[in-house]
């Protein structure tokens, strides 16, 4: 999906930036890709800690 793409693009530009993984995890998520989604999600754990960000978008993969 385009959206996918642009936050792939994002991601690559900014690894820095926890908003590119949000978005892709979300984009994931309403894809029904929940494997992707968790990656996502527990690669910006790992580099930005447990902030709130992701630790919302981690509660919509519960039970999935």
């Amino acid at each position: 999906s385009r959206a996918l793409a642009n936050f792939h693009k994002a991601h690559a530009i900014r690894e820095n930036d926890i908003r590119p993984y949000i978005g892709l995890a979300a984009s994931y998520r309403a894809k029904g890709m929940f494997f992707d989604a968790k990656r996502m999600l527990d690669e910006a754990r790992k580099k930005f800690g447990r902030v709130p960000a992701i630790e919302v978008e981690m509660t919509f993969l519960k039970g999935e």
